[in-house]
């Protein structure tokens, strides 16, 4: 789903033909006057279009990013659950438990954050990813395909996921207006 400009080109095109259009008037005529109006309201609509269309733009790789981020969890949710799993039914030591409590931990602690936080959802989707990461290499590490002093590395990227969940901006997402549309009533 792009982000439809056809509004800010309209307006553009309408920008360039009224300013064309004043070139062509007296400067003392009536008409002048009424064709500044006009062309500095298209320059604010104009800049009001491309607005929109950033907000858009912005609110879309909100959105994609987001859909990462519960892609990532789920699959994380996933392999959680099967070497809960497999530690239950005696495929891999019991040690494995506390590992995996402290994913669930991770995950629970990165479905607890705001859907909006105001710094972005960069430090988010970087927590899902290394927690993804994490998940598959302690399947692996479970089941002898990685060394076991790998579990130490996978339990230390754990514990770094848990705490950067406090590190990153503030998460209040209620913001005021922006002075634009304080001065606009926008």
């Amino acid at each position: 789903m792009g982000v439809d400009l056809s509004e800010a080109e309209e307006n553009r095109r309408r920008l360039r033909e009224q300013h064309r259009e004043l070139g062509e008037k007296p400067r003392h005529d009536v008409d002048y006057q009424e064709a500044v109006s006009a062309l500095l309201r298209t320059t604010v609509d104009l800049l009001d279009s491309e607005g929109r269309a950033v907000k858009a733009a912005e609110e879309e790789r909100r959105r994609e990013r987001a859909k990462t981020i519960r892609v990532i969890s789920a699959a994380t949710a996933g392999v959680a659950a099967f070497l809960l799993l497999s530690a239950a039914v005696g495929w891999i030591g019991r040690w494995w438990l506390p590992m995996v409590a402290a994913g669930l931990v991770a995950l629970a602690d990165l479905r607890a954050e705001p859907r909006r936080p105001v710094g972005g959802q960069g430090l988010r989707l970087l927590r899902a990813a290394v927690l993804g990461v994490a998940a598959v290499a302690a399947v692996l590490v479970a089941f002898g395909a990685l060394p076991g002093w790998c579990a130490v590395i996978v339990g230390l990227v754990l514990f770094g996921v848990v705490v950067s969940g406090g590190a990153g901006a503030p998460t209040s997402s209620a913001s005021g207006p922006t002075p634009r549309e304080e001065r606009h009533g926008d």
